[in-house]
């Protein structure tokens, strides 16, 4: 059986998001299930490693040793992760040919109202130290948190949870 090229693969899925282009990947997903309002949208980070307090956080590959840096530079290395890179490239190409779909003005509107609500969650709705959320405000232990302060947050700008 032949192995689907990348782009096979992305193609069979309705929706493909990039974690590293999240505000992005959430404004198609709004446009894929209906036009979905903001707040169905919002979150509080959580296990954000660049967050954390104890050390342990996430080193930049350009602050990694020398040998690392040259390990992941390597043609060998690429090569052996050639299907991880494909795929990577053709989520992004999926994603970037989503957004014209949608309209550069329109995307870049939602966007911003995207941004902006999720700024107002990241100041309104402060998530704990890493590892110490108060989990009676989550949807299971620490995943989803902060649920009733987005809530409430939505309700004090008069924005609701479905699409009208």
């Amino acid at each position: 059986q032949a192995v689907a090229s990348a782009d096979d693969l992305v193609a069979s899925y309705d929706f493909v998001g990039v974690t590293e282009r999240m505000i992005e990947s959430l404004v198609v997903l709004k446009h894929k299930l209906g036009n979905l309002p903001v707040c169905s949208m919002l979150f509080s980070t959580a296990k954000n490693s660049s967050l954390r307090q104890d050390g342990f956080s996430h080193i930049p590959l350009a602050q990694q040793p020398r040998i690392v840096q040259r390990i992941v530079a390597s043609k060998e290395f690429r090569e052996n992760y050639s299907p991880d890179y494909d795929l990577y490239a053709a989520a992004n190409s999926a994603l970037d040919k989503a957004i014209v779909k949608i309209g550069t003005d329109k995307f870049k509107k939602d966007a911003a109202e995207l941004q902006y609500f999720l700024d107002e969650v990241s100041l309104s709705c402060r998530t704990l130290a890493f590892g110490a959320h108060d989990n009676s405000d989550c949807y299971w232990s620490d995943n989803g948190c902060n649920i009733n302060c987005i809530d409430n947050l939505c309700a004090r700008h008069g924005l609701g949870l479905l699409p009208q």
